[in-house]
């Protein structure tokens, strides 16, 4: 291990360097001009130092095992892609100093695999590795650090003095490229919410917040609306870390922006408030706020505010609780007193869609509302929820009336818009996804 380092070090400029993005296939192709690199030009000068020094040159299996620990700690560690290769089911992968790497299923089964590092140093050095690679800072200033390894895996790396032991989570998004014709394959959403959210919203340009806990399918529903967009639609993603992916998702004309987080005390970064007037430059038709945990709140705010389509995640154990999640947010940074929060979001947003998992990993979505100002209220419209005698807590159209304002919104952009099949509540069976590829399988099947 030391050598493989003392290499990487001294001979890291001559090998092939990684460009600020780099698709999956061109990093394989790194991978393979690194390792001959390795072979071919590195290991003989390393062999000559060791003779020159008086040292036994290495043996054949002694550079095989050193090229393999240069390309593990260079290239987002190969042997986890490798058992995620095998784990078609695979939602969360946790890693540990010394512990065997688990694997966390859809069908809430759990597998082991063989330690990824032996020791605390090991795996820090793995981690700082993975955020070099994808510019990111990883250090004591910056013990947490977040990376999309690729369109499908979501990378969160810890170290340094803020937790015991480092560790690497990983999520794994099983269902990349769900449609709202999907999500009702599936039998997580109603026929009427497919037609709302998969055709008038889009039609009318509606701002919605998606709301849920962890895990519940809010970057599923998220994707899910510009996918439902034309393919030539302007859209423009402000991310903390990259995580959508919507241009290998077919969406060619989407600019996605990432914050840059400062590599020092005394750097400067640049946070997704600062990316907001870059962003109403480009004039995108759509804008996606990802997920609103922090400073991320006042431009996702300001942006559905202009009038343009505007989709944001916030984490929330209901839509009313996502929406004090925003106002939460915006008095967190002192801009406005809370009042004033509350009617920014209430008048910011047209739809706010909750999502729901079940234990076994069944998600759907339980309640749609639409937030509004009516004289100096906030107030809740509640579109679709849960209803007594239905057998599961899956969104069924509410009895109240829709409000005056969200209909008339909607038929100015949508003159054909129909409410009665906004208001069908036609559900096909409850699946689960089960394959990295989006194709559902029976709960039944997966059991």
């Amino acid at each position: 291990m030391e050598l493989a380092e003392r290499i990487r070090r001294e001979f890291g400029a001559q090998l092939p360097a990684a460009p600020v993005r780099e698709s999956h296939a061109d990093r394989d192709r790194r991978q393979e001009q690194t390792k001959f690199e390795l072979e071919t030009k590195v290991l003989p000068i390393v062999n000559e130092q060791r003779v020159a020094g008086r040292e036994p040159a290495l043996s054949e299996a002694e550079e095989d095992i050193v090229v393999e620990l240069i390309l593990s700690a260079m290239f987002l560690l190969p042997r986890l892609y490798g058992i995620l290769a095998g784990e078609p089911l695979a939602e969360d992968v946790l890693v540990f100093p010394g512990q065997p790497v688990r694997v966390d299923r859809a069908d809430g089964t759990k597998s082991y695999y063989p330690a990824l590092a032996r020791t605390a140093e090991e795996l820090t050095q793995m981690i700082a590795d993975v955020a070099a690679t994808h510019h990111r800072p990883f250090s004591f200033e910056h013990p947490f650090v977040d990376v999309q390894l690729s369109p499908r895996l979501r990378f969160h790396g810890q170290g340094f003095d803020v937790v015991s032991r480092p560790a690497i989570f990983i999520r794994v998004h099983r269902v990349m490229g769900a449609t709202f014709d999907d999500l009702f394959e599936w039998g997580s959403i109603s026929n009427g919410m497919r037609y709302l959210l998969g055709t008038a919203a889009v039609e009318a340009q509606l701002s919605a917040a998606t709301t849920g806990v962890q895990g519940s399918g809010k970057t599923t529903v998220l994707r899910a609306f510009p996918l439902a967009y034309p393919p030539d639609t302007r859209i423009v993603t402000v991310e903390t870390d990259f995580e959508l992916g919507l241009v290998s998702l077919g969406r060619p004309w989407t600019q996605e922006m990432q914050a840059r987080m400062p590599m020092t005390s005394t750097s400067r970064g640049i946070s997704c408030a600062d990316m907001m007037a870059p962003v109403l430059r480009t004039r995108g038709e759509l804008n996606m706020i990802g997920e609103v945990r922090s400073d991320e709140a006042d431009p996702a705010i300001r942006a559905a505010n202009i009038g343009q389509g505007t989709l944001v995640t916030v984490h929330g154990s209901s839509a009313v609780a996502g929406l004090g999640q925003l106002i939460d947010r915006i008095c967190e940074r002192g801009s406005s007193e809370r009042d004033q929060a509350a009617r920014m979001v209430y008048q910011a947003f047209d739809l706010v869609v909750h999502c729901s998992m079940a234990r076994d990993r069944r998600r759907w979505i339980q309640e749609i509302v639409a937030p509004s100002i009516e004289g100096d209220r906030c107030v809740v419209h509640t579109l679709y929820t849960p209803q007594p005698g239905a057998g599961d807590l899956r969104g069924r159209a509410s009895r109240t009336p829709w409000p005056d304002l969200l209909v008339t919104k909607i038929r100015t952009n949508f003159p054909d818009f129909e409410l009665a099949d906004a208001l069908d509540d036609t559900y096909l069976p409850m699946q689960a996804a089960a394959n990295t590829t989006g194709s559902p399988v029976s709960l039944e099947a997966v059991s």
